[in-house]
């Protein structure tokens, strides 16, 4: 519910002539609704920025994996010479590049044994590249959360933050959900953890630190070190590759 990979999604979609769109898949076989994307979005001429309430989400109440976030976004179009423009085409200029601003948001998600609470979150993106096929993203990101992790041996919570900076992270303009299908750059940051594991009447506290630096790329699935430790994920789905 507070990672970025949806945010680059939004802001590949935001640099093209389409902007975000709204989403709403629902459930034949009941009143429910499985997907949904609500869009809200004004534009302030004295700021000369536009402000998106952003609406998601995935799966009903009830079911086996939901998530529900919101966001706030901001984000102001520049022209060639760096003076901002209303529309990512105003009077017949595409423009170059975009300062993105994740203000807020809030999040809730669960699955069979991990459920999470997004505490906070915010992000600031300068996006170059929007007249051309590749955006390119520098900036920071951070959030904080409280995550519970059930298995037969216990609960675990952990209350996180993380910290993180973009470096030339590329992607296809325009590509929505299929971002993370091409993207290159590296990320980099830390992580902070207080962790509370409680199996039966034992009752067990630690605090963790880690350094964090990713290599995007290898179609979707970016080399991951943690602490000094290699994984490799799978972008889209955030689980690690075998």
């Amino acid at each position: 519910n507070g990672g970025s990979t949806d945010q680059l999604s939004d802001v590949s979609e935001i640099a093209s002539s389409v902007g975000l769109k709204t989403n709403i898949i629902s459930d034949k076989s009941s009143s429910s609704l499985l997907n949904a994307d609500g869009v809200d979005k004004i534009y302030d001429p004295v700021s000369q920025k536009w402000t998106v309430n952003l609406t998601r989400k995935k799966g009903s109440d009830n079911s086996v994996a939901y998530a529900n976030i919101t966001r706030v976004y901001q984000y102001q179009f520049l022209n060639s010479s760096g003076m901002p423009q209303k529309d990512y085409i105003t009077n017949g200029e595409t423009a170059s590049s975009m300062l993105f601003l994740l203000v807020s948001g809030t999040g809730v998600h669960h699955t069979p044994r991990v459920s999470g609470v997004l505490k906070s979150i915010s992000a600031t993106w300068n996006v170059t590249g929007l007249n051309t096929n590749v955006i390119t993203i520098n900036g920071s990101f951070s959030k904080s959360g409280i995550d519970s992790i059930t298995t037969r041996n216990g609960v675990r919570i952990i209350d996180h933050s993380i910290t993180l900076t973009y470096t030339n992270v590329t992607g296809p303009r325009g590509a929505g959900k299929d971002w993370y299908k091409t993207t290159t750059g590296n990320i980099t940051g830390a992580y902070v953890g207080n962790v509370t594991v409680q199996n039966g009447n034992s009752y067990t506290e630690k605090t963790i630190n880690k350094t964090i630096d990713i290599t995007l790329g290898n179609g979707g699935k970016p080399e991951i070190k943690i602490g000094g430790r290699k994984f490799f994920s799978k972008l889209f789905s955030g689980e690690l590759e075998g």
